[in-house]
């Protein structure tokens, strides 16, 4: 009896022991090997790359809790295995809302821009490929180029709901600057609103990569300012105000075919954007001993009515005239002018009255500004022509008459309406 007894609690703890200890453990190392193993890095990082619409790449990956994960050595790359960005570790969380990602530390530039910039707009247009909400904070970002130093964190809110998606980017701690993004679905692509509010310089070259349309100023050149843009319906409304600073001359008169040699500042006073057209604009330019174009100076007394100052004789004659004084460079001091573009034409004026010169040169005036307004049309004759005929023949300045603004008797521009503030996020 003492026998059967000891066998049969014998087999009790054996069993005991294999329950509650023996296969728990083996349970512990079996997962702990697969949460080691390539298979589950790679679901991770699948899963990952899915969310966030980039290929990831990581070394190693480290869990931290439930649902966190640390991945070391990170790369992003687009879908087409373009390099986009490298960060030295990153933390991704998985929350019932979406994907959160930690980073504590990137440098924002042309490329990770270029990047970054598809990819929030696929997000926002295509809630199939990305159906959940995201989250991305930045503990500390850099511009990639020289001037703005560490900018403090970034946080990027993408949030989606049944009537739309948001995409909100602004700096953390919050002080006031931000790019606020919007869709709703509708037709010719649905409703797309974008508003950015920036009082501290932001690289425009970086801006540009992002969204791929803004002009080529030179890659020094900082914007900061208030700007809406709304497409609805296929078409396209504007306003807003700011400047543009350290701008590249060369640049600036490469965007219509002539030459310059400087650096200059913008100061977008307003502007209006309607159906696609300009319906206002002010801009004043303001630039520090440089070089113009012979061709340039040429049009802008020829085409724009400028009145020849003091020192234009001085600085042409020496040059020649023919196809060789408009392919040399006129030295200036300075430019000031005051341009105003409406449905009633062009307006160049002096910063200092119309008396003041808008070109100077060493001693005197070298470019006056016109006596009255130019209509809009003579823009596009600052263009040279592709065919050299003296028309406005040009691919440039066939793109720029669609944009200049209407005149009276072409009929009423349709304009959507710009809510406050980039709407509501």
């Amino acid at each position: 009896m003492f026998v059967e007894q000891s066998l049969a609690r014998l087999r009790l703890a054996r069993w005991v022991f294999v329950t509650v200890c023996l296969l728990p453990a083996a349970g512990l190392v079996g997962w702990a090997w697969y949460h080691r193993s390539g298979e589950h890095v790679e679901a991770i990082l699948a899963d990952c790359s899915q969310s966030l619409g980039m290929r990831v790449d990581a070394n190693r990956i480290e869990h931290l809790r439930p649902g966190i994960v640390r991945l070391e050595a990170v790369s992003l790359a687009g879908r087409d295995g373009t390099p986009v960005a490298e960060v030295s570790e990153a933390v991704l969380e998985r929350r019932a809302t979406g994907l959160r990602l930690a980073i504590p530390e990137l440098l924002l530039g042309d490329r990770e821009a270029a990047g970054f910039g598809p990819l929030a707009i696929g997000w926002l247009t295509d809630p199939v490929s990305f159906p959940g909400g995201c989250v991305l904070q930045i503990e500390r970002f850099r511009w990639r180029q020289d001037g703005p130093l560490w900018g403090g964190g970034l946080l990027v809110e993408c949030v989606a709901t049944d009537a739309g998606r948001a995409i909100r980017i602004c700096r953390s701690p919050s002080d006031g600057d931000e790019l606020r993004l919007r869709w709703e679905p509708g037709e010719a692509g649905g409703r797309v609103e974008a508003s950015l509010t920036c009082g501290e310089p932001i690289p425009l070259s970086t801006l540009a990569s992002a969204i791929g349309w803004l002009p080529d100023l030179g890659e020094a050149a900082v914007v900061r300012g208030r700007f809406t843009v709304l497409r609805e319906e296929g078409r396209w409304t504007a306003a807003g105000s700011g400047s543009v600073d350290r701008v590249d001359l060369s640049r600036l008169a490469g965007l219509l075919g002539r030459r310059a040699m400087g650096e200059a500042s913008l100061e977008l006073v307003g502007f209006s954007v309607s159906d696609g057209r300009i319906e206002r604009a002010e801009v004043r330019l303001d630039a520090e001993e440089g070089r113009l174009g012979g061709g340039l100076v040429d049009s802008l007394v020829t085409v724009l009515g400028c009145r020849g100052g003091a020192s234009l004789p001085e600085v042409m004659l020496p040059l020649g005239g023919g196809e060789r004084g408009r392919g040399s460079m006129v030295p200036f001091r300075s430019i000031s002018l005051i341009a105003d573009l409406d449905s009633r034409g062009l307006r160049l004026r002096g910063v200092e009255g119309a008396s003041a010169g808008v070109v100077e040169g060493s001693a005197a005036p070298i470019l006056l500004p016109p006596v009255g307004r130019v209509a809009c049309e003579r823009l596009a004759w600052l263009f040279p022509a592709d065919n050299g005929a003296a028309i406005p023949a040009s691919a440039g300045a066939a793109r720029l008459l669609l944009r200049l603004p209407r005149q009276p008797g072409d009929g009423p521009a349709r304009s959507a309406s710009l809510s406050e503030g980039g709407g509501e996020f």
